[in-house]
């Protein structure tokens, strides 16, 4: 989801997760909207780290993907955390990655008149050409 205001954030709380503001009835919709934003500012500013719209946006989405109620859009300040951590995991290196880091760094702290040449190599390979460069160097005896 993308959103650009809190006003979309308030909207996408009531279309993805079927909240409504309590004073709806009352007020008009779009009153009632403009109140709720200013309660989640409120919300915003009282927290010790912020929030930006785009971690909101992000806990909305994992909140409608989880299928977890909310009883007011606040409470997406609570799954922030959550929903970044579900959003970025690390890479993992493979083998090859993890050989040719093992010898960059080994490079590194021999530290000869060669050593440079072969950091250079060994990190601008890529694809096929990372395991042809890696067992030229263990062939000229690196390592």
């Amino acid at each position: 989801m993308t959103a650009q205001t809190l006003t979309d954030i308030i909207i996408g709380c009531e279309n993805y997760l079927g909240w409504k503001p309590a004073s709806f009835p009352k007020v008009k919709m779009w009153q009632a909207r403009m109140a709720e934003v200013g309660r989640l500012q409120t919300a915003i500013d009282a927290t010790p780290h912020g929030a930006s719209i785009e971690h909101l946006a992000l806990a909305l989405e994992y909140s409608w993907r989880r299928r977890l109620p909310i009883k007011h859009p606040a409470a997406l300040l609570g799954r922030i955390d959550d929903a970044l951590a579900l959003a970025y995991t690390p890479p993992t290196p493979s083998a090859i990655d993890v050989e040719v880091m093992a010898a960059v760094g080994w490079e590194q702290l021999t530290d000869d008149d060669q050593s440079l040449r072969w950091i250079h190599r060994l990190t601008r390979a890529v694809g096929p050409a990372r395991v042809e460069v890696l067992i030229e160097w263990s062939v000229d005896g690196r390592g």
